[in-house]
């Protein structure tokens, strides 16, 4: 139980690390205004992937 614990810590260590940069190189690239639709619409992306990562790796 403490292995698959340290495992998925990992693992969300991860994809917060890839979460995060890509988030702000993303709104770098957008005006002033554009930011509150586009994040919604990466996170949205992001979780999706994410959840799909389980089921049908690569």
């Amino acid at each position: 139980m403490l292995s698959a614990m340290l495992f998925w810590g990992l693992t969300g260590l991860g994809f917060a690390d890839a979460y995060m940069p890509g988030l702000k190189a993303f709104t770098d690239r957008l005006g002033p205004g554009d930011g509150s639709r586009s994040v919604r619409i990466y996170t949205a992306a992001f979780s999706f992937g994410i959840g799909r990562w389980p089921i049908q790796p690569g």
